[in-house]
């Protein structure tokens, strides 16, 4: 996903390219669960997930 790999850039930068307006950008993001996406990858990397001793 454009908008995960470019999170620095803004919306209009990301839907240029693409060719559609900045509000068409945003439906896409919406209609994709993107926020939904983003809250549960950050809740990922901020798990440790290293693999403990038990003995």
């Amino acid at each position: 996903m454009i908008a995960l790999q470019h999170e620095t850039l803004a919306q209009m930068q990301l839907a240029k390219p693409l060719g559609i307006t900045r509000q068409a950008f945003q439906a896409r993001l919406n209609s994709a669960g993107y926020a939904a996406l983003k809250e549960a990858l950050w809740a990922f990397e901020k798990r440790d997930y290293a693999i403990k001793d038990i003995t």
